[in-house]
């Protein structure tokens, strides 16, 4: 709205000025330059108190406004988010990622074909962008957040695979759906889940050969950096995350009958763990 005002401020001072000078004329002497400049003084002014307010009234450390969610609105915090949620990806999260496509992609070349359950999918420009040209791909895509899962399908309006599309809670989908897929990914969805992931159903959905793959933040990153805090138009919106630990999760699928395939950490230049990506059988 504020740039809205600067913009009509803006063509309101200029226009006043070609009016004074169509009315007036080109100032040729001194005095003349002085009344042509004390009559655009008024819209001056007032651009100038347009545009400089937000300044003047703005405290010191407090540049945005912030906005605090915790997981058990963690949809509402990705409806928020959409509009920019590629912005901030750092090649940490775009290795990770990579990892991620690398087994579907080893996978397919094996069966052929492949029918893929991505939970909380998010944009899909991280991953499902990667199999948008595969005819030979059928993508289910499932997601609690509504702005999300428009993003997802104005990405994947131009692509070749088959996808389809629901707005579901991940536990809630699981528990209804009856079908069995290839690949199942969870790619760094476990730390903003407010309830705890329903193990059993999920092993229950991989067809014989197929992989559960799960990529998220190590949680002593977590620990470090709590809060996932995007900008939009201004504002400042942060979630707190859960810590997810690997270890943990190996234990929880073990339960489940499902076993610990491959595991990768992804770390940074200082050699600090910053992801991990995990699949099972």
């Amino acid at each position: 709205m504020k740039k809205v005002l600067y913009v009509l401020a803006l063509i309101g001072c200029l226009g006043f000025i070609v009016y004074t000078l169509h009315e007036h004329g080109v100032p040729k002497d001194r005095t003349a330059l002085a009344e042509l400049g004390s009559s655009m003084g008024i819209p001056a002014l007032f651009f100038s108190f347009l545009v400089g307010f937000p300044f003047f009234t703005r405290k010191k450390g407090d540049e945005e406004e912030i906005i605090k969610y915790t997981l058990d609105r963690c949809s509402e915090f990705y409806n928020k988010i959409s509009p920019t949620y590629d912005e901030r990806n750092t090649k940490y999260l775009i290795d990770s990622h990579l990892i991620v496509t690398e087994k579907i992609s080893e996978l397919l070349s094996s069966r052929g074909e492949l029918g893929v359950l991505d939970l909380g999918g998010g944009t899909g420009r991280t991953i499902a962008t990667h199999f948008y040209h595969q005819k030979n791909v059928k993508w289910t895509y499932v997601d609690a957040s509504s702005q999300m899962k428009a993003q997802f399908e104005l990405n994947a309006r131009n692509s070749k695979f088959n996808s389809v599309c629901k707005l579901s809670d991940i536990n809630d989908f699981l528990r209804r759906d009856e079908n069995k897929y290839d690949v199942v990914i969870l790619s760094f969805v476990l730390t903003s889940m407010t309830q705890e992931l329903d193990y059993e159903k999920l092993a229950n959905k991989i067809n014989d050969g197929g992989l559960i793959i799960i990529a998220d933040i190590e949680p002593e990153y977590t620990a470090k950096k709590p809060d996932y805090e995007v900008s939009v138009d201004g504002t400042k919106y942060s979630m707190t995350m859960k810590p997810v630990n690997a270890l943990e999760l190996v234990e929880r699928f073990q339960k489940v009958d499902r076993h610990l395939k491959y595991c990768k950490s992804v770390k940074k230049q200082d050699q600090k763990r910053y992801s991990y990506v995990l699949t099972f059988k």
